[in-house]
């Protein structure tokens, strides 16, 4: 069954189909498949634990990746509660312009455009070889861009990569859980 719900709502729709009826009819129970934003996390802490091995998922977060963990774990330090899904985007989205402006030195997007992949460390060029920058690493980035040095943005999202265009190669993870844990599958990269 494919689910198609918030992140919020994840637990009690796990908890309603185990008490329905129909499905505790079938013998062999069906896998169920949720849509990116819902995080195993919250299934893993709230879901019905008869059905958690039966869930897939697909994220562009990997749950997993130290810098996602920091962003989270800052979030909910400075404002008491988990961070909103696709939020951690929103977060690589502004320190990936912040960081292109200050390297193009320009607020005009014609000047700023082409500076996006530079800062995301793409393989082009020299800039295979750029210093990586995690989340709560901005004054480093920044002393390393006025220093004319290239940087790689690790972001919260995990690692971010642009064509020369500014055009992301983006990452799907397929999930699934396992021994109460969220387990990646395997993932595909544009």
């Amino acid at each position: 069954m494919f689910i198609i719900c918030f992140n919020s709502e994840i637990a009690a729709i796990t908890n309603r189909i185990y008490n329905n009826s129909y499905y505790q009819q079938f013998e062999k129970k069906p896998l169920l498949f949720v849509n990116d934003g819902v995080l195993a996390e919250e299934i893993i802490t709230n879901g019905n634990p008869e059905i958690l091995e039966t869930i897939y998922g697909i994220t562009s977060v990997n749950e997993e990746n130290v810098n996602y963990n920091s962003y989270k774990n800052n979030y909910i330090d400075r404002f008491g509660f988990m961070p909103a899904t696709y939020s951690e985007a929103a977060y690589d989205a502004v320190y990936c312009l912040a960081y292109a402006i200050m390297q193009s030195e320009s607020l005009n997007p014609i000047d700023v455009v082409p500076h996006i992949w530079q800062i995301s460390g793409s393989e082009i060029g020299q800039y295979n070889e750029a210093v990586i920058i995690n989340v709560n690493e901005f004054d480093i980035g920044k002393n390393l861009i006025l220093k004319g040095d290239p940087i790689n943005y690790e972001g919260a999202t995990g690692s971010l990569n642009f064509d020369i265009k500014g055009d992301p190669f983006p990452k799907m993870v397929i999930w699934k859980i396992r021994n109460n844990q969220y387990t990646e599958l395997t993932h595909y990269l544009k």
